[in-house]
């Protein structure tokens, strides 16, 4: 049976509803003809009239036109049929959304327009009640928005359901309105059809007024079941009275205003559905194949979405509220659906979010299904950004995202694991080796132990600070020197001749970090394979330098990085230099990881052992490091680093400390490594903090080893 207009566009307001968690008005007009409107949109009538008799001929089929500035109404252009959505709160923008679901709607919308305008409205049951206002009353003063939407349609005319749909109102708030004003005689119950009558209780007594003689006690028990839901048969059966005497007792309590006999507002029936048995098998069949999409996340805390989130997690946090499944995400958002399931993997690993336990096996297989995924996508988004390739539309989006869940998961067993992490070793160890050909083999296990813990994404970035800083040379092969003139091969070359005096060469160039002056590890040296010796000339730093020609440095060309302390452990224990240069190189890879900017070791004391940066200057804090760490261990609210930079502190506890500015200077990220010293790290505005926290606790656990070692 086809469906009226009323229906269709009470069924458009539900969906939207459902998706932007706002209510929605709707308005429908065909050739200037207003063919429904919902009360909130009165104001607007006169101007949407206008509209179709003007700009609406130049919209094409499904375009959109936002006719208001400012105002949360927008025009959408169906089969010639202009439809208005409108809503009180939220952005303009959220109601294009309604875009995805004009396909669903628009051909019973122009089923219903061709209808005849004969045909009767249905109701939602045989008979009806149609409330109507008894009292001559201002609507606008003292009334509520909804209050004086309802008590507009009370004119006699309009059945509840009628006003339930044109108000957008629930239907349990319109029948307390109206039941309210009908107790305050602004309204009278017209009913049609066979209509039950029922007492309802307007004065309630308490337990004590029965011993008080004010009410009998049968009479009280009575006047409890009242509700405007028992009917008089329903009262005797569970007071176990017959009817006569009940209807007796009824009279004497409505004739002393305890009671008042009302028509029966019936609760809702369930609207049957009369979609196409083909529709409805296609639709279960959508829901089986795909049970991922329809899982309801939940954000387990309450946390705070200003600081250390981007728009897209925002927009998606924000909705995760247990009702809500993965497509209404999409819907409302138009985030594609890889990324609301990243979000999602995201936060639901550091316990933010909470998932149903039915629902929790889906969660771990789609993990397994979108894991390359992921990768595609990432290469598929940089190469449209280089070659300017047009992404897929929202609905191919959501085809592409429903294939791939489609796809059967790769179930990984812990030997496959296993293989890979092998496999994975066996390639950094063959890319070290070719760099680094001279590292001893237990210092190259050593190495890519240390580096197969960390995640993949910073791997990378360490591995090539690694392999190209200046202490990695040593294990480089020698590069021959080129002789300023052939040498004959019967006459042996001269060595160089002791007898003048040797002048004292000088480095001129700049000073440079000390983690790029420091040496490798003396352990590692032991270890490294004799090679032939090379005769080559003397380099400058193996010239010792004349005392008397050495020039004064002055203090202030000297840099603010003080020059990295032996003893970092406890007093009394002295690290050799090589072991603290290991220590030190492995702090610098740190740098590797892009979002990285700053990196300091200091002790709880406020005393900077060592720093280094990629900026240009150095991030003087050595002034603050003492406030630091006492508002860390106060677990102050936000904290003061270099020039008096605000930071407020979105995550505080002995084993960590996250701050961000929200001028979007950056974050700061604080590890301990021991309880003598932590590690203090600048990030940039573009980096997650939660995930550098991470790769520096590995790193911060790794270091405590090394001193544990040493």
């Amino acid at each position: 049976m086809p469906k009226s207009i009323d229906e269709v566009a009470g069924e458009i307001m539900n969906e939207m509803e459902k998706l932007l968690l706002e209510r929605v008005y709707i308005a429908i007009l065909r050739e200037g003809s207003v063919l429904y409107a919902s009360t909130a949109l009165d104001k607007h009538i006169e101007l949407l009239k206008l509209f179709v008799i003007t700009e609406f001929k130049q919209m094409n089929n499904f375009d959109h036109h936002f006719p208001l500035p400012g105002t949360n109404l927008a025009i959408f252009n169906i089969e010639n049929i202009l439809v208005a959505l409108y809503t009180k709160k939220g952005y303009q923008g959220q109601l294009l959304s309604f875009k995805t679901k004009i396909k669903k709607f628009s051909k019973d919308l122009k089923i219903a327009i061709e209808l005849p305008t004969t045909r009767p409205i249905q109701t939602e049951q045989k008979e009806q009640i149609l409330p109507k206002m008894t009292q001559t009353v201002s609507l606008t003063l003292g009334l509520s928005d909804d209050e004086s939407a309802v008590l507009k349609l009370c004119d006699g005319n309009h059945s509840i359901r009628e006003i339930v749909v044109k108000t957008r109102i629930p239907r349990k708030n319109v029948i307390d309105i109206i039941r309210r004003y009908e107790n305050k005689d602004w309204l009278q119950l017209d009913f049609r059809g066979d209509i039950e009558i029922i007492p309802i209780s307007i004065k309630k007594f308490p337990e004590t007024a029965v011993r008080l003689g004010m009410i009998s006690k049968k009479s009280l028990e009575i006047n409890k079941l009242c509700d405007g839901i028992n009917n008089i048969q329903d009262i005797a059966t569970k007071l176990e009275i017959s009817e006569k005497e009940l209807r007796k007792i009824l009279g004497k309590m409505e004739k002393n205003e305890v009671i008042r006999m009302s028509v029966k507002i019936p609760e809702e029936r369930p609207r049957i559905s009369e979609v196409p048995s083909e529709k409805a098998e296609a639709l279960t069949a959508e829901e089986i194949s795909n049970p991922e999409l329809y899982v309801k996340p939940n954000l387990a805390e309450n946390i705070s979405l200003t600081v250390g989130f981007n728009e897209k997690e925002k927009q998606v946090l924000k909705l995760l509220d247990g009702s809500h499944s993965i497509v209404d995400l999409y819907h409302v958002t138009q985030i594609p659906i890889t990324e609301i399931f990243q979000i999602i993997f995201e936060y639901e690993e550091k316990g933010w979010i909470r998932i149903p336990i039915d629902d929790f096996k889906k969660i771990v297989i789609v993990k397994e299904k979108l894991k390359e995924e992921f990768r595609l996508r990432e290469l598929k988004a940089e190469y449209q950004s280089l070659f300017g390739e047009p992404a897929v539309t929202s609905d191919e989006a959501l085809e592409i995202a429903e294939k791939v869940l489609e796809e059967p998961p790769s179930l990984v067993s812990k030997e496959t694991l296993e293989v890979e992490d092998a496999l994975e070793r066996e390639a950094l160890l063959q890319q070290i080796q070719e760099e680094l050909p001279l590292m001893p083999p237990s210092a190259l296990n050593k190495l890519v132990d240390k580096l197969i813990q960390i995640s993949p994404r910073s791997r990378e970035g360490m591995l090539n600070k690694l392999l190209y800083s200046e202490s990695s040379k040593k294990f480089k092969k020698p590069v021959e020197p080129q002789p300023s003139a052939p040498v004959s091969v019967s006459e042996p070359a001269p060595m160089p001749s002791q007898t003048e005096p040797i002048k004292g060469v000088f480095d001129e160039s700049p000073l440079l970090r000390p983690s790029e002056l420091l040496k490798v590890s003396l352990s590692l040296e032991s270890e490294a394979p004799s090679q032939p010796a090379i005769p080559q000339p003397p380099s400058p730093i193996e010239i010792k330098k004349p005392k008397e020609e050495t020039q004064p440095v002055s203090t202030q060309t000297i840099p603010s990085e003080p020059t990295p302390a032996p003893e970092l452990i406890e007093e009394g224990i002295t690290i050799e230099e090589g072991q603290v240069t290991e220590v030190l190189n492995f702090i610098d890879s740190l740098l590797g990881i892009p979002e990285i900017l700053y990196i300091a070791l200091i002790d709880y004391g406020g005393t900077i052992f060592y720093q280094t940066t990629k900026e240009s200057t150095l991030w003087d804090i050595s002034k603050d490091t003492l406030k630091f760490i006492q508002n860390w261990k106060a677990q102050a609210p936000s904290i003061y680093l270099g020039d008096k930079i605000k930071y407020a502190v979105i995550k505080t506890e002995p084993e960590m400390l996250i701050a961000t500015n929200i001028k979007g200077i950056g974050h700061v990220v604080t590890i301990p490594i021991n309880d003598k010293l932590f590690i203090l790290t600048k990030v940039s505005k573009e980096g997650d903090a939660l995930l550098i926290a991470d790769d520096v606790s590995i790193v911060a656990k790794q270091i405590n080893e090394m001193f544990q070692g040493f």
